[in-house]
C-alpha cells in the first residue's frame, strides 16, 4: 500500500512539472511573438520596412540592411520605444554608398519639459561631442537620452547654419520637437495661447538664417470670442482695421490676402465663436465693399453688418458697393445701410470779406485775430502760431465763419510764417492783399520775406515795409542775448531745417549733428533760460504709439544736447504725439511738417510744474 502511494506521488510531480514547463514555454513564445509584432508594426508604419526582428527569450535582435545611417538609427529609436535598450541586439548593416553619395545626415531634438532626447547622424569626427557641448544650456536634471552617432564625413552645405539655428531656437521652447537636415529645420511646438504662438513665430522667422528653409508646425488653443466682430474704416484709400477675428486658417488666409491688397498689415487671429462658417467670406466681401465705396466704415457683429458712408462721399459709389455686398453675403445676415450725408454749405453770416490781423510786440508777445473756415483750420492755425512764435505769449481770437472762401487757411499760415521772421511788426491779410510792417536785425529781411511768400501769395498783392535796426543786430549777434531772442533763434533755424530721425525710430540721423551743434550753442548762450523740447508726430499710426514715439524723440534730443554741454536744468522733454498739428494731416506735405521737434521757452512757474 505504501509503494502505491509513493508511485502516485511521483507520477503527480512529473505531470505537474511537465505542465509548468510547457506553460512557461508557451508564455515565452507568446511574449516573443507579441514583442516582434509590435516592433514590426512600428517599423513598417514609419517606413523602415527593410528592418526585420528576431526574438530569443527577452532578447530582440534587429537585423537587415539599412539604406542609410539615419534609417538604422531611426529603426533603433523606434525599437527602443517598445523594448528596453539593454534587451536590443543590433545586427543591422548599412547599404554601401557610392563615393559621391552624401549620407543622410539628420538630428532630432525633443524637449519635453526637463526631459531631453537627441538622436540622428552628424558629420565629423568630433561632431557628437561638439553637439553635446552646444546643447548643454538646455540639459537639466530630467532624463537625457542620447542616440547620436557620428560619421567622418565633410559637413554638407547648410548643415552648420541649420544646426546652430535649431539649437538656438530649442533654448526658448521648453516643449518642442526639432528636425534638422542640411539647409532645413522643421519645428513642432505647442503653446498655451494664440498671442504667444504668433509672437514666438514672428521671433523665430526673424532669426532664421538666410538659406535655411524653415517649416513651423505650431498649435495653440483658440480663444473664445463673443460677439465675433470685424470693424474697419477707409479714408483716402487707406484702410484702418480696428478689430478683426477669423474662424479658421482658411478664412484667416483669405482675410489677410484681402487686407494685404490694400497695404494693411492688421492682425486677424483665429478664435472660437464664429456665428457661421461663412464668416471669413463675408469679411472679405465687406472689405471689397469699402474699396468700391472709396470711403466709409463697416462693422460686423456676429451676423449683423452696418455699412456707413462718409460725409460728402459719392452716393452712387456707396449704392454700388452696398448692392455688391448685399449679393455677396448669405441671406441670413442682417445688413443696415447708412448712406453718406451730403455736405451742405453753411449760410454766410454776412458779406464782409475776411481780414486777419497779427501783431508781434518787441517783448515777444503776439496777438492774432480773424475768421477761419472751420474748427480744424482754426486749431491748425493756433498750433502753427504757437510753434512759430512760442506759445507763452501768443493770444489768438480766431472765429469760425461759414463765408470764408477756399484758400484762406494757406494764406493765413503764410502770413504768420513771414511775420515770425521779424523782430517785431504786424501783418494785415485779406484775400487780395498782404501788408507787413516791422523791424529786423537783417538788412535784407524784406527780400527774405518775399522769398518766403513766393508761390503762396502773388508778388503784386504784397506790401512789405521792414526797417533795419542796428541795435537789434547786436542782439542777434549775441552781445546782449535775452531768453526770448534765444527762443526766436531756435524757431528760426528749425524753420530752415528739422532734426531728422530714422524711420519709426528715436535714433537721430547723422545729418542732424551740425544742426544740434547750433541749437546747443544758442541754448548755452542763454544760461538762465529753460526750454521744453516738444516732440510731435503726424496722425498716421495709433494714438498711443505716436505719443510714445514723440516722447522718445524728445528724450533723444535732450540726451544729445546734454552731450553738447547744455545744462540739464535748462531742458525738459515732452511728447505730444499727433495732438498739435501745424498743417493738414491729409496731405504728405502737411504730415511732413507735423513731424517735428519744437523748443518752447518756459517761465519759472511752468518749469517747476513740468519738473513736478
Amino acid at each position: 500500500m505504501r509503494t502505491k502511494a509513493l508511485t502516485f506521488l511521483f507520477l503527480s510531480c512529473c505531470v505537474l512539472g511537465s505542465a509548468s514547463w510547457f506553460g512557461a514555454q508557451w508564455a515565452v513564445q507568446t511574449l516573443e511573438r507579441d514583442t516582434k509584432d509590435k516592433v514590426l508594426m512600428s517599423l513598417n508604419a514609419a517606413g523602415e520596412t527593410w528592418a526585420d526582428i528576431e526574438t530569443d527569450g527577452l532578447i530582440v535582435r534587429l537585423q537587415g540592411e539599412a539604406p542609410s545611417e539615419t534609417g538604422r538609427f531611426r529603426a533603433l529609436e523606434l525599437t527602443a520605444k517598445i523594448v528596453d535598450t539593454n534587451r536590443i541586439e543590433d545586427l543591422t548593416s548599412i547599404k554601401t554608398a557610392g563615393a559621391d553619395q552624401v549620407p543622410d545626415f539628420m538630428v532630432e531634438i525633443i524637449r519635453n519639459g526637463r526631459d531631453l532626447t537627441l538622436s540622428g547622424l552628424v558629420p565629423g569626427k568630433n561632431s557628437r561631442l561638439e553637439l553635446l557641448q552646444q546643447i548643454e544650456p538646455i540639459r537639466t536634471e530630467g532624463q537625457f537620452t542620447n542616440l547620436l552617432e557620428s560619421l567622418e564625413f565633410e559637413a554638407p552645405d547648410g548643415w552648420r547654419d541649420a544646426l546652430d539655428f535649431a539649437i538656438r531656437t530649442a533654448v526658448n521652447l521648453p516643449k518642442t520637437r526639432l528636425m534638422v537636415r542640411p539647409g532645413g529645420v522643421t519645428i513642432e511646438a505647442f503653446f498655451t495661447n494664440q498671442p504667444e504662438l504668433r509672437e514666438t513665430k514672428k521671433a523665430i522667422e526673424a532669426d532664421t538664417p538666410e538659406g535655411v528653409e524653415l517649416a513651423l508646425l505650431f498649435s495653440a488653443p483658440k480663444v473664445v470670442v463673443a460677439p465675433f466682430r470685424f470693424k474697419a474704416s477707409m479714408k483716402d484709400g487707406v484702410l484702418d482695421v480696428m478689430e478683426c477675428w477669423a474662424d479658421d486658417q482658411v478664412s484667416q488666409g483669405a482675410i489677410y490676402t484681402a487686407l494685404s491688397d490694400l497695404g494693411s498689415e492688421a492682425d486677424c487671429p483665429e478664435a472660437l465663436g464664429a456665428p457661421t462658417p461663412e464668416w471669413g467670406a463675408s469679411v472679405v466681401s465687406s472689405i471689397k465693399a469699402l474699396t468700391e465705396a472709396g470711403s466709409g466704415s463697416i462693422t460686423m457683429t456676429d451676423m449683423d453688418i452696418t455699412f456707413e458712408g462718409s460725409e460728402g462721399a459719392s452716393q452712387s459709389d456707396f449704392e454700388t458697393a452696398a448692392s455688391s455686398l448685399k449679393q455677396a453675403i448669405p441671406e441670413f445676415f442682417s445688413l443696415k445701410l447708412n448712406p453718406p450725408a451730403q455736405m451742405v454749405a453753411p449760410e454766410p453770416r454776412n458779406n464782409q470779406p475776411p481780414i486777419l490781423e497779427a501783431i508781434m510786440s518787441a517783448d515777444g508777445s503776439v496777438q492774432i485775430s480773424g475768421p477761419m473756415r472751420d474748427s480744424t483750420s482754426k486749431t491748425v492755425t493756433e498750433n502753427f502760431a504757437n510753434a512759430r512764435f512760442g506759445n507763452v505769449d501768443v493770444k489768438t481770437s480766431l472765429a469760425v465763419r461759414g463765408n470764408v472762401p477756399a484758400g484762406w487757411s494757406p494764406r493765413v499760415l503764410s502770413a504768420l510764417d513771414a511775420l515770425s521772421l521779424l523782430h517785431d511788426g504786424s501783418a494785415n491779410l485779406t484775400m487780395e492783399t498782404l501788408t507787413i510792417d516791422g523791424r529786423s536785425p537783417q538788412e535784407d529781411m524784406s527780400k527774405l520775406v518775399i522769398e518766403t511768400l513766393s508761390g503762396q501769395i502773388p508778388a503784386e498783392q504784397l506790401s512789405i515795409t521792414i526797417a533795419h535796426d542796428p541795435e537789434l543786430a547786436k542782439v542777434a549777434e549775441g552781445t546782449s542775448v535775452n531768453d526770448r531772442e534765444c527762443e526766436r533763434q531756435l524757431a528760426g533755424i528749425l524753420r530752415e531745417a528739422q532734426i531728422v530721425f530714422d524711420p519709426n525710430s528715436s535714433t537721430i540721423s547723422g545729418e542732424s549733428e551740425i544742426l544740434l551743434d547750433e541749437i546747443g550753442f544758442i541754448i548755452t548762450s542763454c544760461p538762465e533760460a529753460q526750454f521744453e523740447i516738444g516732440g510731435h508726430t503726424d496722425s498716421q499710426g495709433g494714438d498711443g504709439m505716436n505719443l510714445s514715439l514723440s516722447q522718445a524723440r524728445a528724450d533723444a534730443v535732450l540726451d544729445s544736447l546734454l552731450v553738447r554741454d547744455v545744462l540739464l536744468d535748462q531742458l525738459t522733454a515732452k511728447g505730444y504725439g499727433e495732438t498739435e498739428p501745424i498743417a493738414d494731416n491729409e496731405t504728405e506735405d502737411g504730415r511732413t511738417r507735423n513731424r517735428r521737434i519744437a523748443f518752447k521757452l518756459l517761465d519759472q512757474s511752468e518749469d517747476e510744474n513740468e519738473q513736478n
